[in-house]
């Protein structure tokens, strides 16, 4: 990642709120780049929820986490965007807080 980028400039706003034993939703995981940042942030008492329509981009995003020895933090679900209004609901009524990192995710999504 190169300094300034859009992703470091993300991960520098993320990293100013989101705390150890935080809940986080990576709305996009992807090759699951974003979900390890994630899931370092938020620690060993931390949760990630990590969504991707794609299985390959879930099977990619398993192995990086996996690889790092932080999968136990992150839940894989395989779903799109359209889900994530109903999905982001039950989140919240599951956990008293919920910080949503929206990594490449469409302006719409953030109307949880």
């Amino acid at each position: 990642m190169h300094p300034g980028s859009p992703v470091a400039r993300a991960h520098e706003a993320v990293s100013e709120v989101l705390r150890p034993g935080d809940v986080a939703l990576d709305a996009t995981a992807g090759n699951g780049h974003d979900t390890l940042f994630l899931a370092r942030s938020v620690g060993p008492e931390g949760t990630v929820h990590a969504l991707d329509v794609q299985a390959a981009a879930i099977t990619a995003t398993r192995k990086r986490l996996e690889a790092a020895g932080v999968a136990n933090r992150v839940r894989l679900h395989q779903l799109g965007h359209q889900a994530l209004p109903d999905f982001g609901r039950r989140l919240l009524h599951l956990h008293d807080s919920l910080f949503v990192a929206l990594f490449q995710a469409p302006a719409q999504l953030l109307r949880l």
